[in-house]
């Protein structure tokens, strides 16, 4: 029996102060000179399962293709990755 599950994940994000990132020291700093947000993150998903296999198709960040500016970013000066198409298999080769 093949079963399927089909959705979507949906996330806004208003703008705000997100904390900074120093490499030097690897940690987080407040900061006030950058807001990031005001953008939605939409994803699309497919999962399938038959038998012993399982597959899933994903679609990430596909609100950029329809909605501009594209300022998508996670932290300042740090963005969230593009459009993206995932593909995933996995076997169960125990019975």
């Amino acid at each position: 029996m093949l079963t399927i599950q089909l959705g979507a994940n949906a996330h806004y994000f208003t703008r705000y102060y997100a904390p900074g990132y120093e490499p030097a020291t690897q940690q987080f700093k407040v900061q006030n000179e950058v807001k990031v947000g005001n953008y939605p993150l939409v994803s699309g998903f497919l999962n399938c399962h038959l038998k012993q296999t399982r597959f899933f198709l994903e679609y990430y960040n596909a609100g950029a293709l329809f909605i501009s500016p594209t300022e998508y970013f996670s932290l300042p000066h740090y963005p969230v990755n593009p459009t993206l198409l995932k593909l995933g298999l996995s076997v169960d080769f125990i019975n």
